[in-house]
């Protein structure tokens, strides 16, 4: 795996009428949940050697979080403020604001919310007792939601959640967009199957045949 890091790239079938008609009645009944989804840009602003890079990522808006998107759920989260103050809350990650994600929580019968640039890291325990650690970055947090050769950080507090965004070169390595030229940057040009995978642009899949080895 390259470890220099001044060579990182910037970077038909046939229905009856009856069948035909129960089709058309559920075609109405969830076309407008689908149609009226939204896609929200999610910016964010990842360090590299050569200085801060900022990808534009969309995400589906809240009518496809329902149905077939990501969803957020309410967790305790371990919040770590900027001006090093820690504490414990309860809620979940807010995607209604198309600029930046918020952390929204209770404190009495106050409802609050924290952006990524008030923190300097919110994590929380999963069920099986890990911690799942998340940085801020422009507009989002990124959490590790998968480890291995490469770690994958998305914009949900999810293990394993499909929705990645960014990527790491081990535990130490600097956190990247997830694209084309930096996942071939990581593996490297000994693994004719897992480029492969990445020129058909089955990101998740090169990752964990790559992570396997």
């Amino acid at each position: 795996m390259p470890r220099d890091t001044n060579e990182l790239p910037l970077t038909g079938i046939s229905l009856s009428c009856q069948c035909c008609y129960l089709f058309i009645i559920i075609l109405l009944l969830f076309t407008p949940f689908v149609s009226h989804a939204q896609m929200i840009p999610m910016r964010t602003t990842i360090p590299t050697p050569y200085g801060n890079v900022t990808q534009t990522t969309y995400i589906p808006g809240p009518p496809r979080y329902y149905y077939n998107g990501p969803v957020s759920y309410r967790y305790t989260f371990n919040i770590v403020l900027k001006n090093d103050s820690a504490f414990s809350a309860k809620g979940k990650i807010n995607f209604e604001d198309h600029k930046a994600q918020s952390l929204v929580y209770k404190s009495g019968k106050t409802r609050k919310s924290l952006f990524p640039s008030n923190t300097k890291s919110v994590s929380r325990i999963t069920i099986d007792g890990k911690v799942l650690p998340g940085v801020p970055a422009d507009s989002c947090w990124l959490f590790r939601t998968s480890t291995g050769k490469i770690n994958q950080y998305s914009f949900l507090a999810e293990p394993d959640t499909p929705f990645v965004t960014a990527i790491q070169d081990g535990n130490n390595g600097v956190i990247m967009a997830l694209t084309k030229e930096n996942l071939l940057y990581l593996v490297g040009n000994d693994n004719a199957r897992v480029i492969k995978l990445i020129e058909k642009e089955k990101f998740l899949k090169a990752i964990a045949l790559f992570n396997e080895q």
